[in-house]
């Protein structure tokens, strides 16, 4: 069981080599990585325990734990490996699903971030770092060679700080390492726990234990909105939600937890989680703004890391946050690591963070899909191609008589949909090229 020190009192005078704020996956692992290298650091997390704020979707891909702390895979608390991949094209009463079923050789797993970061905790503080929860920082210390945090009344001083405090990151901005991510560069998600139990989980989506389904949806879930509808298997619950992005949200009124209401009730998704109980409900902000959107990342003594760096990936057919997370937290540490055995934690040293960055995929994905956001920003994703799908395929089995041929009914259903050829081959090589 993870001990949380109590902050107030037992570590005001203490000084260290690095402080983390924020024990989310970035914060974390990067405290991790430090304390196996018998570095002194401390890691401060605003909520009650760690994990306790975050209300991620709930997947993980789990390639950077498996390259950079293989040692972690042995117990690590996951709910399901995914098995059965989901897109699913939505229309108000029709869906159209294409489904992967099978183990893809980079394996991911859906998690409870409440467990999954406990965990992790647990493990810093096992190889000797500090894990104190309940802490509010309300300001950074730079002073010569010395940087810190403040916390209420208390000072307490390091020779770096990462900082890894979340999409909002209060802090980036007083490091002025950032600004506001604009509207159109956040979505925001809304989500349900929904418990079934594990048996009628396991009956429902054909899957034995341990295995899960990921489900992305796309159309009616955001009414048309940029965005679209996940649904992921835990162990004995289900996380059902909407994600869309924010500007669009507030220029059109529209309101989440009645989208979140209406996708519970599709003809689709409502017999995959009938009678089952809510047991959770949040929200969260998501930076998507990709490469473009990514602020300065290392200043006089500080480090910026996770999502508070915008490291997040949504490519249409996957979305990628946690393993973002976790390797630049990592990279961090390395950074700080090296820093500590130069005694050199000047800019220019600290400088090696973004070239570790570089050399990694974190910035190679995130480069790689510059223009995936513009892409993803058009209103025929989510209104258009969704009813055009489910239209073609309805002619293709909607048998009335005599027969027309595939090609046939696949102009029928262009025309019917009323969009151009030009403009569908259009979107389709721009898409091949771009995702």
């Amino acid at each position: 069981m993870v001990c949380f020190i109590c902050f107030q009192g037992l570590i005001s005078l203490a000084d260290f080599d690095a402080i983390v704020v924020g024990a989310g996956i970035a914060g974390l692992s990067s405290g991790y990585v430090m304390a196996s290298a018998g570095l002194n650091i401390l890691v401060v997390e605003r909520g009650k325990v760690p994990g306790s704020k975050n209300v991620t979707g709930g997947r993980i891909y789990t390639h950077a734990i498996e390259k950079f702390t293989p040692e972690l895979m042995e117990d690590l608390p996951f709910e399901r490996e995914i098995v059965k991949e989901r897109i699913s094209f939505l229309t108000d009463e029709s869906a159209t699903t294409l489904e992967f079923s099978g183990k893809t050789e980079g394996r991911s797993y859906t998690v409870i971030r409440e467990k999954l970061d406990g965990w992790l905790a647990g493990k810093v503080e096992e190889k000797g770092g500090i894990v104190a929860s309940g802490v509010r920082v309300d300001d950074l210390i730079r002073e010569e060679d010395t940087t810190g945090i403040c916390a209420g009344d208390d000072e307490i001083t390091a020779r770096a700080v990462i900082i890894a405090d979340g999409v909002n990151s209060p802090l980036g901005k007083k490091a002025g390492l950032r600004d506001d991510f604009k509207a159109e560069e956040l979505a925001v998600g809304v989500k349900e726990v929904i418990k079934l139990g594990e048996e009628e989980i396991n009956r429902r989506f054909q899957v034995d234990s341990k295995e899960g389904v990921a489900n992305l949806m796309v159309g009616s879930p955001t009414d048309g909105l940029p965005g679209g509808g996940f649904l992921y298997t835990n162990l004995e619950t289900i996380s059902l939600g909407i994600v869309a992005n924010v500007k669009e949200i507030a220029s059109h009124g529209s309101d989440l937890d009645e989208l979140l209401s209406g996708l519970k009730e599709h003809p689709y998704v409502r017999p995959l989680i009938n009678g089952g109980t809510t047991v959770e409900y949040s929200a969260h902000m998501i930076p998507e703004g990709g490469i473009r959107a990514i602020p300065k990342l290392v200043g006089e003594g500080y480090l910026l890391t996770g999502d508070a760096a915008g490291f997040c990936l949504n490519t249409g057919f996957t979305v990628r946050g946690m393993d973002f997370a976790f390797a630049s937290g990592v990279l961090a540490a390395q950074t700080i690591i090296k820093c500590s055995e130069k005694n050199d934690f000047s800019l220019k040293s600290l400088a090696l963070y973004e070239q570790l960055l570089e050399s990694e995929f974190v910035l190679k994905d995130l480069r790689k899909f510059e223009k995936a956001p513009i892409f993803l920003s058009s209103s025929r994703i989510y209104s258009l191609y969704p009813d055009l799908v489910n239209v073609m395929v309805k002619k293709i089995f909607d048998i009335k008589g005599e027969q027309e041929t595939l090609c046939k009914q696949i102009r029928e259903a262009i025309k019917e949909a009323d969009v151009s050829t030009f403009t569908l081959m259009k979107d389709l090589w721009k898409g091949s090229r771009i995702l």
